[in-house]
């Protein structure tokens, strides 16, 4: 199974990180929900990061820290949910993994089946509440 793993490890494997740090990056997508009830979400990162379902903050593991866990829960309905998910990186050694738990499963990192690339009607209003980025250095963003 394929993993979202938004996890720029610039120790183990700096060929994968798209500038060097510091850096930030945006991931949007909608989430798909087999099952209604009550899902988790845990953020695990080395310097911030926010989780944003369905327009609302759910995880802030946001601040300057070594690698750390932070979660959230939500209701959901079956159908689709709105991510966001914002992420920066102050200097090296930067880290950030996706997991959830859907009712009745047990934690997993989210499969990258269950995730499909969108732009969020709310996308502007997200934005207007995340800390402004360094414009003189090279950002990554998808």
């Amino acid at each position: 199974v394929r993993e979202l793993q938004i996890a720029l490890d610039t120790d183990m494997y700096p060929e994968r990180v798209p500038v060097p740090s510091p850096f930030s990056a945006l991931y949007t997508a909608r989430l798909l929900v087999d099952t209604a009830g009550l899902h988790s979400f845990r953020v695990e990162s080395d310097d911030g990061t926010l989780l944003y379902v369905n327009g609302l903050l759910l995880v802030d593991n946001d601040g300057l820290h070594g690698i750390r866990s932070r979660e959230g829960h939500m209701a959901l309905l079956a159908g689709s949910a709105q991510l966001a998910l914002y992420y920066f990186n102050a200097m090296k050694g930067g880290s950030m993994r996706l997991w959830w738990r859907p009712p009745g499963s047990p934690w997993s990192l989210v499969p990258v089946e269950a995730m499909l690339p969108a732009r969020w009607p709310w996308a502007d209003r997200v934005a207007a509440v995340l800390p402004p980025l360094d414009t003189t250095t090279p950002s990554a963003t998808r």
